[in-house]
């Protein structure tokens, strides 16, 4: 796969557009592109592409107004059983007027993907659990910030103002508890989400996480999707 494709902030956006492979015979299809960065986009295929091939893309950039490019195929992915595949390509041939339309565009949207990213605070000691948080949480596109004891998440709160927190409860110098305890009492904050994601299974561990202010209680083991389902709830909410 060429690493072409994380060369840039990619800005997921999917909106309808016509591409054609020059023949003969020439082929053309509609597809849809699902991210976008300054030199090119990524789009459906239904493996009618190949690597290197090369392409004229007409898309729509908002307000009905249409720009056309000529590209290359710098990398694809073939589809999988009902999946489509996915291709990216980097522009070779665009008329001035079209590339500032679409450096315009991508500015546009780039802006409004930024302002509207969450960030989510880890405070647990175990680096392997942060690790897989982090991964599960970056592929949707979270921004993650991390930390391996209580006093030092709590210090990332500060610094930090995350949109959620993930907290575990056996933590060094701060339990899961006290952390809980200072955002909720000492900053007065009743807003953000605090999810406790920890091996302590008893109701009364539940109990007094709730009354110190976490709004979910997860044990270990989890389902990792179960949980990205919890976060998107609550921060759609939010």
């Amino acid at each position: 796969m060429n690493d072409e494709r994380r060369q840039y902030q990619r800005v997921k956006i999917e909106f309808p557009a016509q591409c054609t492979i020059p023949g003969p015979p020439a082929v053309s299809f509609s597809t849809s592109v699902i991210d976008i960065v300054p030199g090119g986009v990524c789009f459906l295929t239904h493996d009618k592409i190949a690597l290197g091939d090369q392409v004229e893309f007409e898309i729509e950039v908002g307000n009905q107004e249409k720009i056309k490019m000529k590209a290359r195929v710098v990398w694809c992915d073939k589809s999988t059983g009902s999946e489509p595949g996915r291709a990216g390509v980097k522009i070779a041939d665009i008329a001035k007027s079209d590339l500032d339309k679409f450096a315009q565009f991508y500015c546009q949207k780039l802006f409004h993907f930024l302002k509207n990213r969450k960030k989510i605070l880890i405070i647990d000691d175990e680096k392997d659990m942060v690790d897989l948080l982090t991964y599960e949480l970056k592929s949707k596109e979270y921004d993650v910030v991390s930390a391996y004891d209580g006093q030092v998440g709590f210090d990332k709160y500060l610094t930090e103002w995350p949109d959620l927190i993930i907290l575990d409860v056996t933590l060094p110098k701060l339990n899961g508890y006290e952390v809980c305890r200072k955002i909720r009492r000492e900053k007065n904050d009743t807003k953000t989400p605090i999810i406790m994601l920890t091996a302590r299974d008893r109701d009364s561990d539940r109990i007094v996480g709730s009354v110190v202010g976490a709004e979910k209680y997860i044990t270990k083991p989890f389902d990792a999707e179960n949980l990205l389902s919890e976060i998107d709830k609550f921060l759609k909410a939010a």
